[in-house]
C-alpha cells in the first residue's frame, strides 16, 4: 500500500505509521498491517470515516490512548495513537504475535480448565488496568484476545480497545449475530443501565463461558433471537468437568442486572486466583466463597455453600454406591440449615463423576396423595426412557412382574413402560402390600455400579404414610442383602417439622449427616460473599443474630440493607450510627425479621397477613379475594415481596410460598388476636363458596386444616408436632369465633 497517516493526536506531527497490507474491511472499518518507522515495531492500523465517529467518541478515544499509552504489561495492548487526517479516523495499535482466542477455539473446540484459567486470569488482569485508568474495552470477545500456542498459554493480550459498535450510527442490528453474543444486556440498551466497567466483565464471562464450553451462552440465527436471550435466559451450568467454584464465578459475571455482578474486575480476579491455585495443590473441589472479595453498592445472591465435612461424607456414600452398594443417607437439620443447597451440589458432584441424579421433593401437608414425593422422579425417569428406547426395554425387563403392579401406584408410567397393557387404576385388595415390592424394584432398577442411581428426595418431613414404608422397607432388604445395586437414595428433612416419634426418625441408614450451625468465620464469610467487605460491627451482629443458621443469616444482612444500617458509599459499605443502633437491640433474629416487615407497603403486608393465614404456601387469587384487593394489586403486592426476598412464587400452579417459615411467624405475630380469627372465619366464609379449594388448605398459626364434608366444615388445629390440640365442626354461615 505504501500509505502514511500523522500521528497528529500526540501532538508529534512527525510521527508516521505506514499501512502495508489491508488485513479486513468490515462494518465501514479498514483494518490494515502496518509499521512505525521510528521505532521499526510492527503495527495495526484502523481507519474509518470520521462522520461516523460523534466528537464526544473522538475526545474520548484520544483519552483513553493517553491514559494507556505507558502501560508495558503484557496482558493488555492500548491505543498507541489516535486522530484524523481530513476525513478519515484512525487508530494505531502495537502487533500483538500469535492467533486470536476465535482461531484456537474453533480449531481445538472447548479450553481445558487450567487453559481458560490463564485467559479468564490475563483478560480480568487487562480490565483491571483500563478500568483503574477510567478506560473501558467495550468490544471483548474472542477475536479481541490474542494468545500463543502454549497449554496452558504463556502470553494472553487483549487488544483493539477501541470503538464498539453501539457507539457508530449503524444500527446493532447490523451487527453480525455472532457478535452480538458478547454484548451485554445494558450496551445492547435492552437493559436501562449505565454502560460501565460491568457491561466488560459480562463480555469477559461470555468469553470464559465459551473457553469452557466451546459455544458462547447465548446463540441464535439473528440478532434480535441473541438479545433475546441475553435479556431473558439464564446460562446452563457448564457441567460436570468444570470445578463447582469457577461456575458460579461465570454465572456471576453473566448476570443480567449489572448490580448483581462482579463490581470490579479485581474481585472476580482475586476469585479465580484462589481457584486456580487450588487446583494446583491438586484440590479437585476448590472451597472458595465467590465475591467475598467485591465492593459492592448492592446485594446478590450468597455464592457461599461450606459444608465441607457433610459434602465429603456424601463423597464417601457415593463411592460406595459406584462400588455396588445401595444405601440410604438420612440429612437432617433446623429450618434454614442449608440442606436444599447442599443437595444442589451433591447432584452437582454426583453428575460429575458419572451418576444418574434423580430428584424428588415432598410438598407442604401432601399426605392425603401417596408418593407425591416421587412425582419428579417419575419425570425424570419418563424423560430418560422416550429418548432411549434401549434403556426403556432393560427398565422393563429388570421390572419383570412388578409391570401390572407399578403402573397401578404410579400411573404415569403405564403408557411408558407397559403400553396397551390393561391396567385397572382403583384400588385393588392388599395393595399395599403387592405395592412395596414393586417400588422396590424400580428403585433397584434405576441403577448399576457402571452408572449409581443418586435419588435426592427434599423435604422428606412431610412423606406420605405408604412413602415413609417404602423407604423403610427399601432399606431393610438391603441391610440384610449382599446383592449388587448401586442406588444411592438421600432423604432430607427439616428436625424441627418432625414429630417425635416420627418413622424417619426410627430408621437406621447406613450414614445420617446432621447439618450443624455455621462457625462464626463461615457466617462472615457468607455475608461477605452477598455484600463483599463488611465492617466488623455489622459482621458481628449477623453472627450474633443468626445464631449459625445461614438463612438467618443472609435475612439478616438483607434486613440491615433495607434498615439503613448499612449504607453503600465510593469506600465501599458504612454503618448509619443510629439505625444500627436499632439493629443492634434486637436480642433474637425472630424480631429483627419483624423489622424488615416495616419496610413493606400497606398493600403488600396485608397480603402477607392474609397468606401468613393460609399457610406457609397459598393461592395468589385466594389471598387477594380475602385481602380485598384487585387482581392487579395483588400481584403488585407480590412482586414487591419477592423483590424483598419474602416470598416466591411455587410454579407451575403460581401459589406463593413464604421464604422461610420464620417470615411466616414473624408475619402472624403482628396480627391481634381478634384480626387472626376475623381472618380465619372470613376464609372459611369464602371456601364456603368453593368447596374444591377448601380440601388441605392449611389456615393459622397453629395449623388449621379445612375440610368441607357433607356440607359441614371440619377445623382441626394441630400444633407443630402434629398433635391435634382442638376440632371443630360448624355448618355453612356459623360464626367461627363462636364455634
Amino acid at each position: 500500500m505504501g500509505e502514511t497517516i500523522s500521528a497528529v493526536a500526540t501532538g508529534d506531527a512527525g510521527g508516521r505509521y505506514r499501512a502495508t497490507r489491508l488485513l479486513k474491511r468490515s462494518l465501514g472499518v479498514e483494518t490494515y498491517l502496518g509499521t512505525d518507522p521510528q521505532s521499526g515495531d510492527a503495527v495495526v492500523v484502523k481507519r474509518m470515516a470520521a462522520a461516523e465517529i460523534s466528537p464526544g467518541a473522538q475526545l474520548r478515544l484520544e483519552h483513553e490512548a493517553e491514559a494507556l499509552r505507558w502501560h508495558q504489561a503484557p496482558w493488555i495492548a492500548p491505543l498507541l495513537d489516535v486522530g484524523r487526517e481530513g476525513d478519515v479516523f484512525f487508530l494505531v495499535t502495537r502487533l500483538v504475535p500469535g492467533s486470536t482466542l476465535a482461531e484456537r477455539l474453533a480449531k481445538a473446540g472447548p479450553l481445558p480448565v487450567p487453559d481458560a484459567l490463564a485467559v479468564g486470569r490475563a483478560l480480568l488482569r487487562a480490565l483491571s488496568v483500563a478500568h483503574e485508568h477510567g478506560v473501558l474495552h467495550r468490544d471483548v470477545k474472542p477475536s479481541n484476545v490474542m494468545v500463543d500456542e502454549g497449554s496452558p498459554p504463556q502470553c494472553v493480550t487483549l487488544v483493539d480497545f477501541g470503538i464498539a459498535r453501539t457507539e457508530l450510527d449503524a444500527s446493532l442490528r447490523q451487527v453480525p449475530a455472532a457478535a452480538a453474543a458478547y454484548v451485554s444486556p445494558e450496551q445492547s440498551g435492552l437493559v436501562h443501565a449505565e454502560v460501565g466497567e460491568r457491561s466488560d466483565l459480562y463480555s469477559a464471562g461470555v468469553v470464559l463461558y465459551e473457553c469452557l464450553s466451546g459455544r458462547p451462552p447465548f446463540e441464535g440465527a439473528t440478532v434480535g433471537e441473541v438479545l433475546r436471550q441475553h435479556l431473558s435466559t439464564k446460562a446452563r451450568s457448564l457441567g460436570e468437568a468444570v470445578p463447582r467454584a469457577l461456575d458460579r464465578v461465570v454465572q456471576r459475571l453473566l448476570e443480567k442486572d449489572p448490580r448483581e455482578r462482579y463490581q470490579s474486575a479485581a474481585a472476580a480476579l482475586a476469585d479465580l486466583d484462589e481457584i486456580a491455585s487450588a487446583l494446583e495443590q491438586g484440590v479437585r473441589e476448590p472451597a472458595v466463597a465467590v465475591g467475598t472479595h467485591d465492593r459492592r453498592s448492592t446485594l446478590t445472591e450468597s455464592a457461599f455453600v461450606g459444608r465441607e465435612k457433610e459434602l465429603r461424607s456424601f463423597e464417601a456414600e457415593l463411592d460406595r454406591a459406584f462400588a455396588g452398594e445401595s444405601r440410604l443417607l438420612l440429612v437432617e437439620g433446623e429450618s434454614g440449615a442449608g440442606k436444599t443447597r447442599m443437595l444442589d451440589h451433591a447432584a452437582v458432584s454426583a453428575r460429575r463423576r458419572g451418576a444418574w441424579v434423580l430428584r424428588g421433593q415432598g410438598a407442604d401437608r401432601a399426605a392425603q396423595r401417596p408418593l407425591q414425593v416421587f412425582d419428579r422422579v417419575v419425570d425424570e425417569i419418563v424423560q430418560a426412557t422416550a429418548g432411549d428406547p434401549q434403556f426403556a426395554d432393560a427398565l422393563r425387563g429388570r421390572l419383570g412382574d412388578h409391570l401390572e403392579t407399578l403402573c397401578r401406584a404410579l400411573p404415569r408410567l403405564l403408557d411408558l413402560l407397559a403400553p396397551g397393557m390393561l391396567v385397572s387404576l382403583g384400588p385393588e385388595a392388599h395393595g399395599e402390600a403387592r405395592a412395596l415390592p414393586a417400588l422396590i424394584a424400580l428403585l433397584d432398577a434405576l441403577g448399576s455400579p457402571a452408572r449409581p442411581a443418586v435419588i435426592l428426595l427434599d423435604d422428606c418431613q412431610w412423606l406420605d404414610e405408604l412413602s415413609l414404608k417404602l423407604l423403610a422397607a427399601w432399606h431393610r432388604a438391603h441391610r440384610s442383602s449382599s446383592q449388587r445395586g448401586g442406588v444411592l437414595l438421600v432423604a432430607a428433612y427439616r428436625t424441627d417439622d418432625v414429630a417425635r416419634d416420627s418413622p424417619l426418625l426410627q430408621l437406621a441408614p447406613a450414614e445420617r449427616i446432621a447439618l450443624s450451625p455455621f462457625t462464626e468465620e463461615e457466617v462472615a464469610r457468607m455475608a461477605e460473599s452477598m455484600t463483599g467487605a463488611l465492617p466488623p460491627e455489622a459482621l458481628a451482629l449477623v453472627v450474633r443474630l443468626s445464631e449459625g443458621n445461614p438463612f438467618l443469616a443472609a435475612a439478616v444482612v438483607t434486613g440491615l440493607v433495607e434498615s439503613g444500617a448499612l449504607v453503600a458509599t465510593d469506600r465501599g459499605w458504612e454503618l448509619d450510627p443510629q439505625a444500627m443502633r436499632d439493629a443492634q437491640s434486637s436480642h433474637r433474629a425472630a424480631a429483627f425479621l419483624a423489622q424488615r416487615l416495616d419496610k413493606v407497603s400497606p398493600s403488600s403486608l396485608e397480603l402477607l397477613s392474609v397468606g401468613a393465614v393460609l399457610g406457609k404456601s397459598f393461592p395468589v387469587k385466594l389471598a387477594a379475594d380475602l385481602a380485598g384487593q384487585t387482581r392487579a394489586a395483588a400481584m403488585a403486592a407480590v412482586a414487591e415481596a419477592r423483590r424483598r426476598h419474602l416470598l416466591w412464587i411455587a410454579s407451575p400452579d403460581g401459589r406463593c410460598v413464604f421464604v422461610h417459615d420464620r417470615l411466616r411467624e414473624a408475619v402472624l405475630q403482628r396480627l391481634a388476636p381478634d384480626e387472626r380469627v376475623r381472618l380465619h372465619r372470613l376464609a372459611a366464609m369464602t371456601l364456603e363458596m368453593d368447596p374444591e379449594q377448601m380440601e388441605g388448605l392449611i389456615a393459622n398459626y397453629y395449623e388449621y386444616h379445612f375440610l368441607y364434608i357433607g356440607g359441614i366444615h371440619h377445623v382441626e388445629s394441630k400444633n407443630v408436632q402434629g398433635v391435634s390440640l382442638m376440632k371443630l365442626y360448624f355448618h355453612p354461615g356459623t360464626d367461627m369465633a363462636q364455634a
